[in-house]
């Protein structure tokens, strides 16, 4: 019988990926200009978008300024590919190191993860919010309530997206090449997510298939509870379809995992 580590490894992981993170410091001054160019770009996008409007699709520019400031503050979050590493690790047989330590494979990816959103939390995303509070008005701050439960929101979006990436990422001992599938993936989320745009942008049949699918849950959702556009009871309903959600996928991704390993074995991973 395997013997489990403790959950001390998994938190030496955490720590240890925080610390390579800001090892690349060129890295994260690159991501964080390049953010911060966007933003400038869009924001006189939406300059010129609204001096001929108020409002599109019930937004305001102060709405719409504030949602895609809260978005190019986050997108280095997301940047952690999880399927890709997983898709190197198990083509070039590095996995077989892991498999043959007593730690839970997905939960040290898992770790892994976090610590490097933690770390560009504490780099990237507090920078660009500080220079867009300074320099990009006007903007709509949230009340109290609001930025509590857009936290907890936006905790459990980066669950969910952790948790999606992993089974992909495990297709691979399936597939050999999970490239294409990645490919699907990052379309899927770019447009179903809200990261390009709020959905109400969108055509109603865009919406309507949007929430077909967990992406949603990730960035619109989050930033409308953050922005005051959805009430209490929307609010609680959005967390618990994505605590549902990551209960649904914690059970796709652990069987995902355990048939992909035995087939590993069995083909002489």
């Amino acid at each position: 019988m395997k013997v489990k580590a403790p959950l001390s490894t998994y938190a030496h992981v955490y720590t240890c990926s925080i610390k390579e993170t800001f090892v690349f410091k060129l890295d994260f001054i690159l991501m964080s200009s390049s953010a911060l160019c966007l933003l400038i770009v869009q924001y006189y996008f939406l300059r010129h978008i609204f001096s001929s409007s108020t409002t599109v699709s019930g937004y305001d520019f102060s709405l719409t300024l504030t949602y895609l400031i809260l978005n190019c503050s986050i997108a280095g979050l997301y940047s952690y590919n999880v399927d890709m590493h997983l898709n190197y690790d198990i083509q070039g047989g590095r996995i077989i190191s892991l498999l043959s330590k007593p730690v839970s494979i997905p939960l040290y990816y898992f770790s892994k993860g976090f610590g490097i959103i933690t770390s560009k939390t504490m780099t990237e995303t507090v920078l660009l919010l500080i220079v867009s509070v300074l320099f990009f008005h006007p903007i709509v701050l949230p009340s109290l309530i609001n930025l509590a439960l857009f936290l907890f929101s936006f905790t459990l979006s980066l669950v969910l997206y952790l948790l999606i990436t992993l089974s992909v990422g495990f297709l691979t001992f399936f597939i050999g090449d999970n490239s294409s599938i990645m490919t699907v993936f990052f379309l899927l989320r770019s447009i179903s997510s809200g990261s390009v745009f709020p959905l109400d942008f969108f055509p109603e049949i865009m919406q309507d298939l949007a929430k077909l699918f967990p992406f949603h849950l990730m960035i619109d959702k989050p930033f409308k509870i953050f922005l005051g556009l959805l009430t209490t009871n929307e609010c609680i309903k959005t967390l618990m379809f994505q605590v549902a959600w990551i209960a649904g996928l914690y059970v796709v991704m652990k069987i995902i995992f355990r048939v992909g390993v035995k087939r590993y074995h069995s083909i002489g991973g």
